[in-house]
C-alpha cells in the first residue's frame, strides 16, 4: 500500500505529457563547398578545354595557381576556358585541380559543373620526339617540333 500513497502523491505521474516539435534549423542563404581532385599525367597534352559553371561564384585553381573565377554566375551559362590559359600549370606527374563554389541566394542549389578535355600526342610520336631530342639534343627544338605537329595535326586536307 505504500506504493498506492506513493503514486497519489506524485504530480508527474498525473500531469498528461506534452509534445514539443522543433523546427530543424533552415538552411543558410550563404553556403560555400571546396572540389579537389588529384590526378596523374604520364605525358603533358598538347591541346585541351576547360568548361565550367556553377551555382553563383566560383574560383577554380589548378596546381595552386588560379585560372578563372566568375561572380554572379548563371548556372546555365557556361564558360569556355582555352588551353593557353592553364596549359603551361599542368605538369607530368600528380596535378591537383581545386574548386570553390558559394551559392548566397538560398535553395534549389545547383553546385558545380566541371569538364576537362586533354589531347595527347599519341603515343608513337611521343617516344620518337623523345628519340630525336635524345640523340641530337642540340639540333631539335622540342618546342618548335611540337608545334609543327600540333599544326599538322589540324590540317584540312582535300
Amino acid at each position: 500500500m505504500q506504493d498506492a500513497n506513493i503514486l497519489e502523491t506524485d504530480t508527474l505521474a498525473q500531469e498528461k505529457p506534452t509534445i514539443t516539435t522543433v523546427s530543424p534549423t533552415e538552411e543558410p542563404d550563404t553556403l560555400t563547398a571546396n572540389f579537389r581532385k588529384e590526378f596523374d599525367l604520364s605525358a603533358l597534352p598538347v591541346q585541351g578545354r576547360i568548361a565550367i559553371t556553377a551555382d553563383k561564384t566560383y574560383r577554380c585553381y589548378l596546381n595552386d595557381i588560379y585560372i578563372i573565377g566568375v561572380d554572379g554566375n548563371n548556372f546555365e551559362q557556361v564558360d569556355v576556358v582555352p588551353f593557353e590559359a592553364f596549359g603551361n600549370e599542368l605538369k607530368v606527374g600528380r596535378n591537383t585541380l581545386a574548386c570553390s563554389v558559394t551559392d548566397y541566394d538560398g535553395p534549389p542549389r545547383y553546385g558545380l559543373r566541371f569538364e576537362m578535355l586533354l589531347e595527347f600526342l599519341p603515343i608513337e610520336l611521343s617516344e620518337a620526339v623523345k628519340k630525336i631530342s635524345e640523340r641530337h639534343q642540340e639540333n631539335v627544338d622540342l618546342e618548335k617540333l611540337r608545334q609543327i605537329v600540333i599544326l599538322n595535326k589540324n590540317r584540312v586536307i582535300k
